[in-house]
This record gives C-alpha cells, sequence and structure tokens, in this order.
C-alpha cells in the first residue's frame, strides 16, 4: 500500500530512540501534556537523521538497543501516550463551537455557516477577517502570552534531564539541547494558547489535516485531555511518518485503501470513516479552458496526443532522468510532453524544452491540465488520483530510487506501482514500447484507462460528497 509491511531498519532505530525520548524526558510537563509528545516532527528532522543514517546497517547495534517493534502496530501502541483526562469538556451543553486550521476555512464558510466556528491563524494569514460571519472567530496563536518564569522553570527542569542521561548517544549532543531547549518554549506556549482557546471559546469538536506536526499534534493530545472529538481529515496520500502515533478519536480518510491501511497499523474500527476527499472537492477553478484557449497559454502547436509529467520533490536526479527517457520516447511520435512541477521541485528543465516539451505556468491550472491531456506520468503524486478522477490513462515512473531519510525511507515512492494503477515504467525502453502502444491502439488506451478506474475505485470514496460526510459527522458529535 503506501509503505513496505513490516518495519526496516531505518523504522526500527527511528521509531525506537523516539520511544526513548518519550519516555526518558515524560517528566518534563506543562499543564498534563507530556513535552517530548509534541514535539516529534522537530525530533525527527533535527536531531535524528545523523544517528539512523549511521546506525541504519549496524545489526549490532539494533540487538543492543532491543527496540520491542515487530510491526508499525506496535510502533503505534508503544508511542500512543496520552494526558489523562482532567475534565471531560465534551458534557458541558454549553458547548457548540467546531475548532479548525485556517487551511479548512473555505470548507466552513461553505458548509459550517450556521455553527460557531473557531479558526486558527498562526501565521496572521488572515489580516482581515470582516467579511467573515458574525458567529466565525479568527484567533491568532501568537496573541496568547505564558509567564516568562514558567518557561524559565521547565529550561531548568529540561537542562537537568540532558544531564542525567549525558552517556546516551543522542540526548548528550549540541543538536539535541538546542532541540529541546527551543521547543520546551515553543511547546508550552502552544499548549498555553490552545488550551485557554479550547477552555474559552466553548469548542467541542476540532478538525484537523495533521497530527505529525503543529497545531495538530498539540490539539490532539488536549482533546485527549478534555476528552473532545478530534477528527482527523486526510488530506494527501499518506504514510508512517505523517501517521503514526495518532491519538484522533475519528478518522475521515479517503478510500476503503487507506483505511485497511491504517488497520495494519493498529488503527481500526468505525471511527476510521471512508469519505472521499474534501481537498479534491473543493479545488474549485471556475470556467476551465478551451482545447485552443488552453494550447494557447502552453504555446503547443499541431495536434499531437498529450502526456502531463507530474513532477515531485525528489532529487535532481530522479526528475532528470525521468524527463531525458520522456524525450528521448517522444522523437518519433506524436505526443507533446507537459512538465508540471511540484512547488518545491527546483529542477531546471530548460535545456530539455523545445516544441515537443513544453513547461507549464501558473496561468494553466492543473484541472486544465487533466482536462486536456491524455495522459499523465509521476513517480507517486496524489495527482494520480485526480488524473483518474478525469479518466486518463496513467503511467507509473519508477526509477530505482536511493535511500534518503526524507524521500525514500519506506518504499512509498512505489506504492502506485503496487496497487496497479498503471502502466509501470523503470527505463527508456519500457516507456517507448508503452507510449507507441497507446498512440497506435485505441484499445490499449482503454485498457489503461479502465486499470486507472479499478485504482480509483479502491482509494477514493465517491458514494457521496465528502463535504456532506464530513458535515454529517461534525453535527453527530456536537
Amino acid at each position: 500500500m503506501y509503505s513496505i509491511e513490516g518495519l526496516n531498519n531505518h523504522l526500527i532505530i527511528r521509531y525506537g530512540l523516539t520511544k526513548e525520548f518519550f519516555e526518558k524526558f515524560s517528566s518534563l510537563k506543562y499543564a498534563g501534556i507530556e513535552l517530548p509528545l509534541t514535539m516529534i516532527y522537530d525530533y525527527h528532522f533535527q536531531v535524528l537523521p545523523p544517528f539512523v543514517n549511521k546506525y541504519m546497517n549496524s545489526a549490532r547495534y539494533i540487538r543492543r538497543k532491543s527496540f520491542p517493534f515487530k510491526s508499525m502496530a506496535d510502533v503505534q501502541q508503544a508511542l500512543f501516550r496520552t494526558p489523562r483526562v482532567a475534565k471531560d469538556l465534551s458534557k458541558e451543553p454549553e458547548r457548540k463551537a467546531i475548532l479548525i486550521p485556517v487551511g479548512l476555512l473555505a470548507y466552513a464558510l461553505k458548509h459550517l455557516r450556521k455553527h460557531k466556528v473557531i479558526v486558527l491563524d498562526s501565521r496572521n494569514s488572515l489580516k482581515d477577517n470582516r467579511k467573515l460571519p458574525s458567529n466565525f472567530k479568527v484567533i491568532d496563536l501568537g496573541a496568547i502570552k505564558i509567564q516568562k518564569k514558567t518557561l524559565a522553570n521547565l529550561k531548568k527542569r529540561a537542562a537537568w534531564l540532558i544531564q542525567q542521561h549525558a552517556n546516551h548517544e543522542i540526548f548528550r549532543t549540541k543538536q539535541f539541547e538546542n532541540m529541546l531547549l527551543t521547543q520546551v518554549t515553543n511547546s508550552s506556549r502552544r499548549i498555553h494558547a490552545l488550551q485557554k482557546i479550547i477552555i474559552e471559546n466553548n469548542v467541542k469538536v476540532i478538525l484537523h489535516t495533521n497530527e505529525y506536526v503543529q497545531p495538530g499534534n498539540t490539539l490532539s493530545l488536549l482533546a485527549r485531555k478534555f476528552n473532545l472529538p478530534f477528527i482527523n481529515l486526510q488530506d494527501y496520500l499518506t504514510s508512517d511518518v505523517t501517521v503514526i502515533p495518532s491519538r484522533a478519536s475519528h478518522y475521515c480518510v479517503w478510500g476503503e485503501h487507506t483505511k485497511n491501511w491504517m488497520a495494519s497499523r493498529g488503527i481500526a474500527g468505525d471511527h476510521v470513516i471512508p469519505v472521499g476527499s474534501l481537498r479534491f472537492e473543493m479545488q474549485g477553478t471556475g470556467k476551465l479552458k478551451s482545447k485552443d484557449q488552453f494550447k494557447k497559454a502552453l504555446n503547443i502547436k499541431g495536434n499531437n496526443q498529450i502526456l502531463t509529467y507530474i513532477t515531485q520533490d525528489y532529487s535532481q536526479r530522479e526528475n532528470l532522468k525521468i524527463i531525458r527517457w520522456l524525450v528521448e520516447s517522444v522523437k518519433t511520435l506524436p505526443i507533446t510532453v507537459i512538465i508540471k512541477p511540484h512547488k518545491r521541485d527546483r529542477t531546471s528543465y530548460a535545456r530539455y524544452l523545445s516544441s515537443k516539451v513544453v513547461l507549464s505556468n501558473r496561468k494553466v491550472h492543473l484541472y486544465d491540465i487533466l482536462n486536456h491531456t491524455d495522459y499523465v506520468t509521476t513517480i507517486s503524486s496524489n495527482v494520480a488520483l485526480e488524473a483518474a478522477i478525469h479518466k486518463k490513462g496513467l503511467l507509473i515512473m519508477q526509477p530505482n530510487i536511493p535511500y534518503n531519510y526524507r524521500r525514500n525511507y519506506n518504499e512509498y515512492y512505489k506504492h502506485l506501482a503496487r496497487a496497479e494503477a498503471g502502466i509501470v515504467i523503470t527505463n527508456q525502453q519500457i516507456l517507448l514500447e508503452s507510449l507507441s502502444s497507446l498512440v497506435e491502439n485505441d484499445e490499449a488506451k482503454a485498457e489503461l484507462i479502465e486499470k486507472g478506474q479499478k485504482f480509483l475505485e479502491q482509494s477514493l470514496s465517491t458514494d457521496s460528497l465528502p463535504s456532506t460526510n464530513i458535515k454529517r459527522l461534525i453535527r453527530r458529535l456536537l
């Protein structure tokens, strides 16, 4: 599915060292919340990479540490640490507010206008919210302060704990010390502000798209502390690190594929609900361009079939390997390639552009491209699902991608190939043969589209609108 089955050495060490951090620094608390639980993202990316990379191939190190994991379900169980219920706010009848991040404001304005909605705006991006309904309230997290003495005492406690573990390979390092002392302040401030917002604004239901990063991580812990429903709303195709550990009370996932994958991670039951993709539903584009307008916008000449390459933030090595395959393959075929770069893709494609290879621009919406393209190719992008929705054939690029702490630690990039979402391309020759067949044979094109539809059926619930399904759940929880 979305990662390897079982555990590899990277995951064993990464989560084993996370377990040690959670346990050895568990006495570092603010408002009953263990602070290490709120630092998992910073710990994973500011501290762990050199250690995981160093020991990943050391069987001796793994044996010595005796990390008690055999599956991701074991990891979920071991890291599922929650605060005790301090007060059951769910029983207070006056609580009717829904707390959301600013990223869900468009959904709330369209579907929750009759409810009291609290919008968290940690970056003050909504400078002018006068046009919002009177029952909508925007709160800037940074505006709520915490006593400096409290922070000073917590930092002293953190420094003392570091000294107690001076022999630990991680906890004795400067990287760890810097991360911990910085995040003690950030985490405590965040807990203080979010707790105040929940209590004073009669929040009953919390809706968020991520428990791995902030503020979703802290909100899920506070929801446990006050026995309030926390809905984890899937926003992208997901993988182990962005989910585990999870403490949500409810999950709105895209489809049965994700529900089954989460069950294999120890998160199962009726509270995991396939609802479809709200993000896909809400991506309104207005009026789509005609074929002529579209081709003019991208300076596409002639009547070639169109193949769109959706790039990702893999390394330049992988991205350029794929574009070279494409350039070489379409030389003698009536196909024009559109390159649609990922927002974090810094690869320069200039030298590969021609009358048959064009670079998309910001004036052309993704759905214009999907509406007028014939085929879509990518490694593992969410856009594969959107292409299938538009009934486009998928070519799944599978170059050999080496291990990377952030980009390839669990073979996530293979999930579309394993799901048989389209033709799997592992080299330029297979690409050329596949494209030649598609151009010459309408039946091959139809079969490829049907393959994508089977993948879509497994991956995305389409029985009813996601917005309706989510609103129905919120109303039940209120």
